[in-house]
């Protein structure tokens, strides 16, 4: 498992730097302004399926303790099938609206039907354990990316290949999810519902939405700077500080969900305490290691790569980029401790402590506009403030499990 995650952080770091020199050359041929729209859209997008990446926790426990993936797939297809359609008639419509996003709905439309086709196909990855697709889906996602994009800008704009270039991007690694598995897909049939499949529905209900608190602080953030700061400032922040912030994500957290906690969950179930003490203890140490090299590396890209790399319209993006480094060790902690009590079966436990962070992270903000005046780096300081105390909270309940 250390080998594939240590693997899985090598390959992202060539996906990032495919990805953030795609986006270097983006920040110089799309204007400002409609390069962060179009990241806007993707985060509408992206918030309405964050329930169904979140519920992949309790698809992996379920699963672990009963081997029965037909019961999980169908639930699976018929929420995701519910919430798509409700998201396409009347969520993404009233999201557009409210945030003012100048681009047609059918580009919304096609977005949110490829990338429900690839949670789908994501979320078996982590089922069945297949840690070396779950690797190359990493670097084919930059990849792929790229390369229709250049493909489409053949024919259309510079804008709407971006946009199409993100859709098929999702339907080409579904089909490539779909090739690799190696396990047939079950018939469609009515749902056998018991002890266990209520419970499942349970946890999958909590999981999904712990997860998707989890991850809402970012997309509060990005509401926050659409209606209470310029268009420029929501730009700084969604191309250049929630990309390192992502990225960060994507190198040193994200392999935690993916391949840490389908071993944890496996070691609780056969009762193997000591490897679990093992496993939080090298966490341990890795997030001090990675938060203090992150930091350093973050610190020197902010004062002398910004400027440098976009050009002087994303200066700014400085003044927010920094404070941000002080939050990196509390994520990569939060995603170990929330996964160990996953594990067992925590779900509710988990998802309560994500709700006060997120409660927090919002009453936070609005004082610090009130004592610090009315300044964009608010957002990133009630961010952290956020995260700290989801962390002690976190830290609490896990104390006495090991």
């Amino acid at each position: 498992m250390k080998k594939n995650f240590l693997s899985s952080i090598l390959l992202t770091l060539i996906a990032i730097t495919l990805n953030f020199t795609f986006k270097i050359y983006l920040a110089n041929i799309i204007e400002k302004v409609s390069l962060g729209l179009y990241f806007t859209m993707i985060d509408i997008i992206s918030l309405f399926l964050l329930v169904f990446i979140g519920s992949r926790s309790s698809m992996v426990v379920y699963f672990n303790q009963t081997g029965d993936d037909k019961t999980i797939l169908n639930l699976f297809r018929y929420s995701l099938f519910g919430v798509t359609i409700i998201s396409l008639i009347f969520i993404v419509p009233f999201a557009k609206d409210f945030l003012k996003i100048d681009i047609p709905y059918i580009y919304f439309a096609l977005l949110l039907v490829a990338q429900a086709i690839f949670t789908y196909f994501y979320n078996q990855l982590g089922i069945y354990r297949l840690y070396k697709q779950t690797n190359m889906i990493t670097i084919f996602e930059a990849i792929f990316l790229i390369v229709l994009f250049f493909v489409f800008n053949t024919f259309i704009s510079h804008f709407e290949s971006l946009i199409m270039a993100t859709i098929f991007n999702f339907l080409v690694l579904s089909i490539y999810i779909l090739h690799q598995k190696g396990v047939n897909e079950p018939r469609l049939s009515k749902i056998q519902i018991n002890s266990q499949t209520k419970e499942f529905i349970n946890n999958s209900l909590i999981a999904s939405a712990e997860f998707a608190l989890g991850m809402m602080s970012i997309y509060i953030a990005v509401i926050f700077f659409s209606k209470y700061f310029t268009l420029s400032d929501l730009a700084d922040f969604q191309v250049v500080v929630k990309s390192i912030y992502f990225y960060f994500l994507l190198l040193f957290v994200f392999p935690i969900f993916k391949f840490i906690f389908p071993e944890l969950s496996k070691n609780f179930s056969e009762q193997n305490y000591d490897e679990i003490r093992n496993l939080r203890q090298w966490v341990f140490k890795y997030s001090i290691i990675v938060s203090i090299v992150s930091a350093f590396i973050t610190i020197l890209f902010a004062i002398y790569g910004i400027e440098t790399l976009f050009g002087t319209q994303y200066e700014n993006s400085s003044s927010l980029l920094l404070p941000l480094i002080f939050v990196f060790f509390f994520v990569i902690q939060n995603g170990f401790l929330s996964s160990l009590l996953k594990s067992q079966n925590g779900f509710k436990v988990t998802f309560t402590i994500r709700f006060i962070g997120i409660v927090v992270f919002l009453i936070s903000f609005y004082i610090l506009q009130i004592i610090l005046s009315h300044q964009a780096v608010n957002v990133i300081y009630a961010f952290l403030i956020g995260h700290l105390i989801t962390y002690a909270l976190l830290l609490y309940k896990t104390k006495g499990i090991l």
